[in-house]
This record gives structure tokens, C-alpha cells and sequence, in this order.
């Protein structure tokens, strides 16, 4: 896919807007389409990264033309693929994933506050939408209009730290998936190193701590979204370390599957170990103390 993307402008817009497409049908996929625009922003530079992301986002907004949204497209597509072509300008201007994801970190907390000025009243924003996304399925006899509100009700108070959770992932996997293409192509055995060497840094685990601490005072929306976005960052913090060790040998690589199994089975819980892990590891500096070389 690397090779292919790489191969042209035309190639590389082929690409995203077939995975424009694909994602209409797997969601999960969007962060392939993603990827493709961090890995050319990367290797030739945010102006072309941004050509692409406008191509990209003109496609959705034809996509979303046939229900007369337009707009709603090409601004969804922006919102989505902008972002990327800025962190991975970062990212390739600075060499240091502690920059980018403090970054990243911070244009969420950022635009989770312009979000809170724009719409004050959050839980009638997301209870409008989510009313709006399940109006297709009144009416089904499988879906009674008592069962529609109840998942709405539900939703609707966790949609702002779910959307700052899945913007964060989408993005740092984008990110990584991009540099990890970048790296086979043109510095094979380099993101390993990289990857193991990642750390988010002290001025981004004091602002966790002190979200921790407001979230524990106050059950705010706002505070919670951006907690999440903090742990999850801190998250891939975690995992570099938990590779550093292994490769390292100094705990055995079975651990390493065990943590991804469990991952899987208890999200939240590993979330919360790792990044707890990597906030303390951001003052202690395990891999200096354990004589693990940095790349």
C-alpha cells in the first residue's frame, strides 16, 4: 500500500478516496485513508498533504451530496484529515513524538473548549444529533420508538468524551501507521527503534494529573473528554515502554501478548494501568534507569 501511495500524487488520491468509500462500510478503515495522508505529508510536505485532504473531502462531500449535505461533507472531511496533515507536519518538522502527541493532546483540549463555547448546552446538542442519526430506523419493527429514546438517553451524556476518545485514537494510530509505511520504505527497521523510544513528557503528565484531580471534584463533561484524551495519549506512551522492556529483555515477550489480550477483554482497565505507568515513567525515566538504549 506504502509503495503504491507514494508512487504519484494521482496514486496516492486513488487511495484516499477509495478508502473514503471503504469506511462508509468500515468504519475502522478510516485510519488507512488517514494514514495515507500523514505518510505523503511526511515525505513531501504539509502543501501536499493539504491537496489531498481537500480531494479527500470534496469526495465525501459528493458522497453526502445524494442526502443534500454537501456542507456537511466537505466539512466533516476537513475537520477529519486537517488535523492529520498538521500533526504529521510536526511530526516531520520536529522528529519527536513527544511534541507531536503534546500536540495532539492539546488541539483536543482546545477544541473541546471552543466546542463548550459554540454549544453551552452539550447534552441537548448530542440528543438532537443522536435523535437525527437513528431517524432512519422509526418505523422498523425491530426497533420500537421506547427502544430508540432509551439508547439515545444512554448515549447521549458519554458522546463528548467518546468523541474526544475516538478523534485521539484515530489520530496518534493514523500517525503511527503512516510513519511505520514511511519507515519500510525509506528507513527499514527505524520505526521499531522510534516506537520504542516514544514518551509524551512531563508538562502534558502534569496536566493529566491535574484533570485527574478536577475530574475527581467535578463530574463536568468537558473535564471528562479531556481526561480521556490525556490517558489515551499517555496510552501509547505505555505501550513504547512495555516494547522497550521486552526488547530490551527485561521482561519476558509473553507479557507483551498477555496486555493485548487483555486489552481487548478489559479496555478500560489496561488503559488506565498503562497510562499510569507512562505518567509516572514521564518522572522516573525507567528505560535510563534500566540501561535501555534510546535511539
Amino acid at each position: 500500500m506504502a509503495r503504491f501511495i507514494m508512487a504519484g500524487p494521482l496514486q496516492a488520491g486513488i487511495f484516499v478516496i477509495f478508502m473514503t468509500f471503504v469506511t462508509a462500510l468500515a468504519p475502522p478503515l478510516a485510519v488507512l485513508g488517514n494514514a495515507a495522508i500523514a505518510l505523503v505529508t511526511l515525505r513531501s510536505g504539509w502543501q501536499k498533504g493539504v491537496v489531498l485532504a481537500i480531494v479527500a473531502s470534496i469526495t465525501l462531500g459528493l458522497l453526502f451530496s445524494a442526502q443534500n449535505s454537501l456542507g456537511q461533507g466537505l466539512a466533516i472531511g476537513l475537520l477529519q484529515w486537517l488535523p492529520i496533515v498538521g500533526f504529521a507536519w510536526i511530526l516531520f518538522r520536529t522528529v519527536s513524538w513527544s511534541i507531536t502527541l503534546q500536540a495532539i493532546m492539546g488541539t483536543i483540549i482546545f477544541g473541546l473548549v471552543i466546542f463548550q463555547i459554540l454549544i453551552p448546552d452539550i447534552a441537548t446538542y448530542w440528543t438532537s444529533t443522536l435523535t437525527s442519526l437513528f431517524e432512519p430506523l422509526k418505523g422498523k419493527e425491530e426497533f420500537s420508538a421506547i427502544d430508540i429514546k432509551q439508547q439515545i438517553e444512554t448515549l447521549a451524556p458519554h458522546m463528548t468524551w467518546l468523541s474526544a476518545a475516538s478523534f485521539t485514537v484515530i489520530s496518534v494510530v493514523s500517525l503511527l501507521i503512516g510513519r511505520y509505511w514511511q519507515a519500510k520504505l525509506y528507513n527499514p527497521g527505524g520505526f521499531g527503534e522510534e516506537f520504542r523510544a516514544i514518551t509524551v513528557g512531563k508538562p502534558a503528565a502534569f496536566v493529566v494529573i491535574a484533570l485527574t484531580t478536577a475530574a475527581l471534584l467535578s463530574d463536568h463533561v468537558l473535564i471528562q473528554a479531556m481526561l480521556m484524551a490525556g490517558m489515551i495519549v499517555f496510552l501509547f506512551h505505555g505501550l513504547g515502554l512495555a516494547h522497550s522492556l521486552v526488547h530490551a529483555g527485561k521482561i519476558h515477550k509473553g507479557l507483551l501478548f498477555l496486555m493485548y489480550f487483555l486489552m481487548f477483554i478489559l479496555p478500560v482497565m489496561i488503559l488506565v494501568m498503562l497510562a499510569t505507568l507512562a505518567i509516572i515513567d514521564s518522572f522516573a525515566d525507567f528505560r535510563s534507569k534500566l540501561d535501555i538504549d534510546k535511539p
